[in-house]
């Protein structure tokens, strides 16, 4: 970490931490609304507590990002500023602007909204989605600055490229992952559910 600096700011484990815990939140949210359509209550207290968690997240969040990338351009000597305008205005920005910030944006009016299972679990996806996105800006503009100005024109090899673009068999490897996590919450659920049902059925 000490080699990085960009990844040597002070809130940048606290933003790690509540970005965890806001994404997480954000995918049992998904999964509670859509596997378990059939018994959404907006006034149930576990519903209530894993909707405000997620909406304080996603607002705290955003306080200490300004927070760190202002100061990052308030002062004169910051060493990390061509990383973080490489984030805000480099060939990637949307990913920052459109699908961070305007992302959060959304899916916060729509868990503030709370209607129905469909808008607060559409919410709960783009808050995963969008977090997703937090940590890549995190991880690529902490290597994609040299550290050596004229690094990159001094010396060319295919190892050594400051210019990052994940390959296809990165992508389907990446959606692999994903969908083999969410098949193992689906059939776990299903399979806690015929466990619940046979304990009940023996009650009776």
């Amino acid at each position: 970490v000490d080699a990085k600096p960009f990844w040597s700011s002070p809130l940048l484990p606290i933003l790690f931490l509540v970005s965890a815990i806001t994404s997480g939140g954000a995918v049992l949210l998904l999964v509670y609304t859509f596997l378990h359509y059939e018994e959404f209550d907006l006034t149930h207290q576990p519903f209530k507590i894993l909707r405000y968690t997620i909406i304080g997240g996603i607002i705290f969040y955003f306080i200490a990002e300004f927070a760190e990338y202002s100061l990052v351009f308030w002062s004169p000597n910051s060493h990390i500023r061509e990383a973080v305008e490489l984030i805000l205005f480099g060939p990637f920005w949307w990913v920052f602007w459109v699908v961070h910030l305007g992302g959060a944006l959304i899916a916060l009016y729509l868990l503030l909204k709370e209607k129905t299972y469909q808008t607060v679990g559409t919410g709960g996806f783009i808050v995963a989605v969008t977090f997703v996105s937090a940590r890549l800006n995190i991880l690529i503009p902490g290597q994609a600055v040299a550290e050596l100005k004229g690094l990159k024109e001094a010396f060319y090899h295919e190892r050594l490229k400051f210019d990052y673009s994940a390959t296809l068999n990165e992508y389907l490897i990446a959606l692999f992952i994903g969908a083999f996590g969410v098949a193992l919450v689906y059939f776990g659920i299903k399979l806690l559910s015929q466990f619940t049902k046979k304990k009940l059925g023996t009650e009776l």
